[in-house]
């Protein structure tokens, strides 16, 4: 009669088992998979080291294209992907995650007006000999950062999105009636610093290009973009904040936008053509908190920006008095600098509804991207922002000390409570005559300030 075999056998067995599989998954996969990706890039992807789990989770650390140069790249400091389950019969392979930890995308634009972007090739017969599909239940992007250095102005422009962090369910590959929903926000950063949050939500079929995508831009000062506002036509723009909301929507590749504008903290500015000033900010706008808004509509084939077309609507009183003032003179539609061509865009006259329309319009998307605007995104970049104004200091001291006087004052009609608040702006300009200054015609170029297309931070 054969003895049953003891437990320690069987933990032997069970350890050697254990052991080939960690052999093969340290050893055998890790070269595999290299293999691979070498193959699918035709060797334009070098990855610095590549370990798999004994759980099968993959991770790249240093990954980057071996075409990159230092004017445009790509690289990841770590991709860490989670495989879901894999059906070869089918050629089905479901990623449970993948984790994209620090990416860095950078392009440039040379003085010569030469756009430089990076190299990727991801060539087509691997794929299509394999016919795999590939499923991503979730995609995410954490602290990724987008340069842009622009040497055609003067001084150089070098603005970047950073902090990216994105989130997307529903990735498949190839595209086919695939529904992306995504969600990202970044940290816009311009011209010595300036900075701003913005959110943006939404989906995307990929297939037939339809989408639907809610974004926000937290005031951002317009001085984030300052080597565009010199030239010919020059724009100083001081404290000014640019803040915008917008809708987007798409069906079979039909793109329809709605940009909402609003300009804010306008103590100062002026428009000036050759050192003549076509407009002063503060002529234009008396008013404690001076800000004016508008809105954009934007049409046309999503994949093809050089056929959109644009309108411009007034969103509030005084900007329907100067669009009046510009129809007024024949001026009715201007050309704005747009992804390196010119986007025309026609000046409309408002109605007291649309004006309503606009300001709703901006509040719906404020409230549907109040989940993206709690989180980790600190904006401590924004604080250094506004310290190059020394006179806001002295102002708030005098204010304060201003305050004790304030009792005797306090039975006094409200005219003095009302004048006290407005420390922060210039010895208050005795009230200009509600007219508004004489504004010579301005020539079609008048539009710069439009030009600065990119979006706001405040203090």
């Amino acid at each position: 009669m054969k003895r049953p075999l003891g437990l320690t056998p069987i933990l032997i067995i069970c350890l050697l088992i254990i052991g080939a599989w960690l052999a093969i998954v340290g050893a055998v996969l890790p070269p595999y998979v290299r293999l691979v990706l070498q193959r699918a890039t035709a060797g334009h992807m070098y990855v610095d080291r590549l370990t798999i789990s004994p759980f099968l989770q993959v991770t790249l650390t240093g990954v980057r294209y071996t075409s990159n140069t230092p004017e445009a790249g790509v690289s990841v400091q770590r991709v860490v992907l989670t495989p879901g389950w894999i059906s070869p019969g089918s050629k089905h392979l479901t990623i449970a995650s993948l984790r994209v930890e620090r990416p860095v995308v950078r392009a440039m634009r040379t003085g010569a007006n030469t756009v430089i972007w990076p190299q990727l090739t991801w060539p087509t017969p691997l794929s299509e000999s394999s016919r795999w599909r590939v499923h991503i239940e979730s995609l995410q992007i954490i602290d990724g950062v987008a340069e842009w250095i622009d040497e055609a102005p003067s001084p150089a422009f070098h603005g970047a999105l950073d902090h990216i962090s994105f989130e997307a369910g529903g990735f498949r590959w190839p595209w086919q009636q695939s529904q992306l929903n995504f969600a990202i926000r970044g940290l816009i950063t311009g011209h010595q610093g300036q900075a701003a949050t913005a959110y943006c939500s939404g989906w995307a079929d990929l297939g037939p290009r339809d989408f639907q995508i809610t974004c926000q831009l937290e005031p951002l000062p317009l001085a984030a973009f300052d080597p565009y506002f010199h030239g010919p036509t020059e724009l100083r723009v001081y404290t000014t904040t640019l803040k915008s909301t917008s809708q987007w929507s798409g069906s079979l590749n039909e793109l329809t936008g709605r940009v909402q504008l609003e300009l804010a903290h306008l103590s100062e500015g002026d428009l000036s053509v050759r050192g003549r000033t076509i407009a002063d900010i503060k002529r234009l706008i008396a008013s404690d908190d001076p800000r004016i808004r508008g809105e954009i509509t934007v049409s046309g084939p999503a994949d093809n920006p050089s056929q959109w077309s644009a309108e411009f609507l007034p969103g509030d009183p005084v900007v329907q008095q100067l669009i009046k003032r510009l129809l007024s003179r024949g001026v009715e539609m201007v050309k704005v600098p747009f992804l390196g061509g010119k986007l025309p865009v026609n000046i409309a006259p408002g109605s007291e509804a649309k004006m309503t329309d606009i300001e709703a319009a901006s509040r719906e998307v404020q409230e549907a991207l109040e989940l993206l605007t709690a989180p980790d995104i600190e904006p401590p970049p924004v604080e250094p922002v506004l310290p190059t104004e020394e006179t806001v200091p002295p102002t708030e001291q005098g204010a304060s000390a201003a305050e004790p006087p304030a009792p005797p004052a306090a039975e006094e009609p409200a005219p003095p409570a009302a004048e006290t608040p407005t420390p922060s702006a210039e010895p208050t300009p005795p009230a200009e005559p509600e007219v508004a200054p004489a504004l010579p015609a301005p020539p079609a170029e008048v539009q710069p300030p439009a030009s600065s297309s990119p979006p706001p931070a405040t203090r």
